[in-house]
């Protein structure tokens, strides 16, 4: 089995009927305007943001510095459909690749942890952990599915509804631009909720919200586990809950990396 040990910005999932699911780690700089990508997705894939694990990270979106560097994403593990069993069946098989993530990961919170994150601080959910409010204009993570054709940006036809501050950027507070394009911001959801089916086959884009041209004094990072169902392809009797229980017990339990980023 081959270890999928090569770590960039960007990733392509394999075009193959073998496969019925994914455990993809990414982590986005918050002052990169293009973010990660996740390419190679299909109609009916359900996206889901792992919030059991993994998920960490702040960033500061004004009068702040960071060395500029790419974001990473990478394949983790996978469900073969052919016999049922996991890319990775074990924490020996999957160490090539978790080493290989250990080390990019690092080059990312070296470069976050360089300047203190002091001004607009913004969790992965947009939330200011100093006033406990949620911020309409930046910060978090917005999904950007293949209908937007890359990152979506924030301006007033872009932002969370005002509802949002206190509640959340919960669905019923994305703007009618952000759903027309099957996209949406990342927010507090159970266990193996999704956040959307792809509708149309390309790639996704995960970025730090916040508008186009105000990324260059933007500090930080989010580290997020990306699972995708491909439920057509698996095997009888599997139901979307189940499949999602296995990617997230799958080996390396080593996890995605602690950015060390809280304030």
């Amino acid at each position: 089995m081959d270890a999928l040990t090569t770590i960039t910005s960007s990733l392509s999932l394999p075009d193959s009927d073998d496969f019925f699911g994914f455990k993809i780690w990414a982590v986005v700089p918050v002052n990169s305007p293009t973010g990660v990508l996740i390419d190679g997705l299909h109609p009916g894939d359900q996206v889901i943001v792992n919030q059991t694990r993994n998920l960490n990270g702040m960033g500061a979106f004004t009068d702040s510095k960071m060395p500029k560097v790419a974001g990473i994403v990478g394949m983790a593990n996978a469900l073969l459909a052919k016999d049922n069993r996991l890319y990775y069946p074990d924490n020996d098989v999957a160490r090539p690749f978790a080493d290989a993530w250990a080390k990019a990961f690092d080059t990312i919170k070296q470069a976050a942890n360089k300047n203190p994150i002091k001004h607009k601080r913004r969790n992965v959910f947009g939330k200011d952990p100093g006033d406990g409010k949620f911020k309409l204009d930046e910060g978090g993570v917005i999904v950007c599915m293949p209908e937007a054709a890359g990152p979506i940006y924030s301006n007033k036809a872009t932002r969370p509804a005002d509802g949002s501050r206190d509640n959340g950027r919960q669905v019923q507070y994305w703007p009618k631009q952000v759903r027309e394009l099957n996209s949406g911001f990342v927010f507090p959801q159970k266990p193996g909720e999704t956040i959307g089916a792809v509708e149309r086959p390309g790639g996704m884009v995960l970025v730090a919200f916040d508008k186009d041209n105000a990324f260059d004094d933007n500090n930080g990072a989010y580290a997020m586990e990306i699972d995708i169902l491909r439920t057509v392809r698996s095997p009888p009797g599997q139901t979307q809950w189940q499949i999602f229980d296995r990617l997230n017990d799958a080996p390396p339990n080593s996890g995605i990396g602690n950015l060390g980023l809280n304030g």
